[in-house]
């Protein structure tokens, strides 16, 4: 079947499960939550080791070794850019929707009094679901090179049409 279709399908689910995300409210339950990400999980994991074993598989063994450090970098790093600009979305939604409330975007890493949490648990939601919008047009992009890799599998597979050898017409003339 090759990684194709189950990286679509893992980025399919990727993106399906963190669409919910984006609607979070403050009464939100945390199993609906966990089931989410529980559904996220399995797409990540469809989509992650499908991935890497495709490029693997287009390698010479000689180069398996370089491949690895590289996927490994380049995979690593991908990940810390894209937690860091969810990170800065993030932060960028909450002083935005705490500025409204009396409460201070500086605190809303320290623990807070009932009465102050219940105040701001709207606008914390808001930007959590703000920010997950963003994550999911990421999830949606994520799509394209997997669809990619799809066409490409289904390339290679493809049987070639070879036309059998044109044999020279006969210049022998019957006697």
């Amino acid at each position: 079947m090759g990684g194709g279709p189950v990286v679509v399908v893992g980025c399919g689910l990727v993106a399906l499960a963190t669409l919910p995300l984006a609607f979070v409210s403050d009464h939100t339950p945390y199993a609906l939550l966990g089931g989410v990400l529980f559904i996220r999980g399995l797409g990540l994991g469809a989509s992650i080791q499908p991935t890497t074993a495709a490029a693997y598989a287009v390698l010479d063994s000689s180069q398996v070794p370089r491949a690895t450090a590289a996927l490994s970098t380049v995979r690593q790093i991908g990940g810390s850019i894209g937690t860091a600009l969810l990170a800065v979305v993030l932060q960028h939604e909450a002083v935005t929707a705490l500025s409204s409330t009396s409460g201070s975007a500086g605190g809303l890493l320290a623990p807070l009094p009932a009465a102050e949490r219940a105040q701001i648990s709207t606008p914390v939601a808001t930007a959590f679901a703000h920010t997950f919008m963003w994550a999911t047009v990421v999830a949606l992009l994520a799509i394209v090179p997997a669809v990619a890799l799809l066409r490409a599998e289904r390339a290679g597979r493809a049987p070639t049409t070879r036309h059998p050898p044109r044999s020279a017409p006969s210049t022998n003339s019957p006697a």
